[in-house]
């Protein structure tokens, strides 16, 4: 037996167990998501800054 919302009333907070599941599940999917762009975010950030320090020490040195 699959339960939904009892009613449409906004100050009701009841959510029915199998979308209370997928809503987790969803958040869930999100925070891997976001966590996984931010990783990749830091790993272009370290990229980047690993490539302007080898261009600032080539132009200090040749100098």
């Amino acid at each position: 037996m699959e339960l939904t919302h009892v009613n449409n009333d906004e100050s009701s907070s009841y959510v029915a167990p199998n979308e209370s599941s997928n809503s987790q599940t969803n958040n869930l999917n999100r925070i891997v998501l976001v966590k996984t762009s931010v990783n990749d975010i830091r790993s272009e950030i370290h990229e980047i800054s690993t490539a302007l320090h080898s261009m600032i020490q080539a132009s200090t040195s040749s100098n």
